[in-house]
């Protein structure tokens, strides 16, 4: 699979995150995300902003564009109403399954940690 035929999501480590390497290789845990669930960026700029605040490090995840349109249009990844369209997501705790099997599809994920 080739990166431009890929979304990045990126997302800033929540303070209290036991393990945010494993996560996305292994998958996000429902009991850790309750309410509306994770909260990811396809604009890195967002997600940067968070992760200074934060202090934990970043979250890289490369899914196959096809299946991004096919969650959002599934309703497993939807819009963060608070930015433009097109720049924030989140995924309910209802999506979480289908969701961290998309994951695994595309390039290999990537912790970065705090520098």
């Amino acid at each position: 699979m080739s990166p431009r035929d890929e979304v990045i999501l990126w997302r800033a480590v929540p303070p209290g995150c036991a393990d945010p390497a494993g996560e996305i290789v292994n998958g996000y845990l429902p009991v850790d995300y309750p309410g509306n669930g994770p909260y990811f960026a396809t604009t890195r700029e967002i997600a940067d902003a968070f992760a200074f605040c934060y202090g934990c490090g970043m979250q890289e995840i490369h899914i196959p564009e096809p299946l991004f349109v096919a969650l959002l249009g599934g309703g497993v990844i939807q819009s963060d109403g608070y930015y433009p369209p097109g720049q924030s997501w989140h995924v309910p705790v209802a999506g979480l399954a289908d969701f961290n099997a998309a994951i695994l599809q595309g390039s290999p994920n990537r912790y970065h940690p705090p520098s």
